[in-house]
């Protein structure tokens, strides 16, 4: 089977979610179909990225936006109704290359990342399907109340046509993926019941526990994007709210946030008791020194990678209903749950005091990340599904 992939990023390096989530889709499809990938691009591409990624495409095409070209698209957009984060990847000129491709390609079935591409999926008859991940109108929403002025407005605005957006292109497409089944219930159409749940997975084969003995340097770890509002968000809330009540007990605990572009907020945490790494060639490391992963994160939608990807690097977790809502993990055996800062605070020092815990729920989390999260079941399961597509 050939499939064109059709993303919003170039899916390497894995440092964004969508990224990481559309880099495991075709590395596990690749085993059985051929790969064509087409990937609009608005930043530096790192050194060797097309060539780690020929690994598992057959072909790449690259469209490069410039930021005079965003400028025009989301000026040209302001009496339009495209929600402007469609209008930012959407170009004229792509649109008449990638039709191109599709031509000549003929591939069986074309995939969407993301409803900010679906401009590109208006044009030719060729099966299409879609991966909306999480529900992109909600996750704006969440934000409107935290900004002020213009900003607001704009927030408000982009709330109503993303609504809007994610009904009407529904139509687009032959099937539709999303993580979790909160998500889905957010979708606002009537027939979201046939969007099917497709979760995220992790890579065992790179993060898997530590197979020597690991001094502890830290107490609690946090990761992440750290230009990402829901991060920001939860790193603010850890260090801010939580950790001031665990310090009254263990003075000298001490906290990392890990993650690449922290924001000024972020990096003015920093202390003797908080550092704040920046982007790290290896994240694993972080999580090996530090006795609990901590993960405020008060948004109800997507599967949060770090939560995955911690348990799978042995590293216990605190996190919230929320978090956990789409993660499905057992309270109390797998992960603890918490949601203010009183309750984060009484589960850390709960942990801190008791190895013998932390190990327990290690041990449990991983078993859950075994059985649960594995990309190659996720990934022949889409397969599957795609399969059956191309022969009706």
């Amino acid at each position: 089977m050939k499939i064109l992939f059709l993303t919003s990023r170039i899916p390497y390096p894995l440092d964004k979610g969508d990224k990481l989530r559309a880099y495991h889709f075709i590395k596990e499809l690749s085993l059985n179909n051929n790969i064509i990938l087409c990937a609009i691009n608005d930043s530096k591409t790192q050194a060797g990225t097309i060539e780690h990624l020929s690994q598992y495409c057959e072909k790449i095409y690259v469209y490069n936006l410039t930021k005079f070209q965003i400028l025009i698209s989301l000026l040209k957009n302001i009496l339009n109704k495209l929600p402007f984060q469609v209008a930012y990847f959407t170009n004229n000129n792509f649109k008449r290359k990638i039709n191109e491709v599709v031509k000549n390609e003929k591939p069986d079935i074309i995939f969407y990342q993301l409803i900010r591409m679906s401009e590109y999926a208006r044009d030719n008859s060729i099966p299409k399907v879609i991966d909306y991940m999480d529900v992109l109108s909600i996750g704006i929403e969440k934000r409107i109340e935290k900004e002020v002025w213009l900003k607001k407005y704009l927030l408000i605005l982009e709330y109503a046509r993303l609504k809007n957006y994610e009904f009407e292109v529904f139509k687009l497409y032959k099937k539709h993926f999303i993580i979790t089944e909160q998500d889905r219930e957010l979708i606002p159409h009537p027939n979201r019941n046939e969007i099917e749940i497709i979760s995220n997975g992790v890579d065992l084969s790179y993060y898997k526990p530590s197979s020597s003995a690991n001094k502890k340097e830290f107490e609690v770890v946090f990761s992440g994007n750290m230009a990402y509002p829901p991060n920001i968000e939860g790193a603010l809330f850890l260090v801010e709210k939580i950790m001031p009540l665990v310090w009254a007990t263990y003075p000298d605990s001490r906290v990392v946030i890990v993650g690449t572009s922290p924001t000024k907020k972020i990096q003015s945490l920093a202390s003797k008791n908080v550092i704040i790494t920046g982007k790290v060639d290896d994240i694993r490391e972080y999580f090996y020194l530090s006795k609990i992963f901590v993960g405020p994160l008060f948004m109800n939608t997507g599967l949060q990678n770090k939560l995955l990807e911690a348990m799978a690097c042995f590293t216990p977790c605190i996190t919230t209903t929320e978090a956990n809502n789409a993660l499905k993990a057992d309270a109390n055996i797998e992960l603890l749950i918490a949601n203010s800062e009183t309750e984060f605070a009484k589960k850390i020092i709960e942990l801190l005091e008791n190895e013998n815990l932390r190990e327990l729920l290690a041990d449990k989390a991983y078993k859950f990340i075994i059985s649960n999260h594995k990309w190659s079941v996720i990934a022949g399961n889409l397969s599957q599904i795609l399969l059956k597509l191309k022969n009706e």
